[in-house]
């Protein structure tokens, strides 16, 4: 007949304190993805926040101007530089987020589409989806282009 094992009392003290360390081994880990994901809807809620902000105070002024060559002055004052593809760009937030303005004149409706992103998201992947997009519509009171 085969003798049972016993361990002893040391062996009993080993076992308990591995299976001690490995349960705070997975709280440890648990926890901070826990943290993890909480700093990631923190930025998130930054970003997105910023986006409105920023996005509100050009629409505000964009609605308040009479024409198409103010809108352009005020943009360009304002840190927006024209792209090739006729869109003004400007980094804000010391360099955190990036604005686009998209905009399109239709008789005396000026249209412009609004989108921020996390400026390094975009350095690296150029079409990544914005956190905020705001479209405004604007009637302009001196005439659009295309008005003679």
């Amino acid at each position: 007949m085969r003798e049972k094992s016993r361990l002893s009392s040391g062996q009993l003290l080993l076992l308990e304190l591995i299976f001690a360390v490995a349960f705070f081994c997975v709280s440890a880990a648990v926890t901070m993805s826990i943290f993890g994901k909480a700093y990631e809807i923190s930025a998130e809620s930054e970003a997105k926040t910023s986006a409105a902000h920023e996005a509100d105070a050009v629409s505000e002024v964009i609605r308040s101007v009479s024409d198409e060559a103010e809108i352009d002055g005020f943009l360009r004052e304002n840190g927006f530089e024209l792209q090739e593809n006729g869109s003004y760009e400007k980094i804000y937030d010391n360099g955190k987020f990036c604005m686009t303005i998209t905009p399109s004149v239709n008789g005396r409706l000026y249209s412009a589409e609004i989108n921020s992103y996390v400026a390094e998201k975009r350095r690296k992947e150029p079409d990544t989806e914005p956190v905020f997009t705001m479209v405004i519509k604007h009637a302009l009171r001196k005439g659009g282009s295309g008005d003679g």
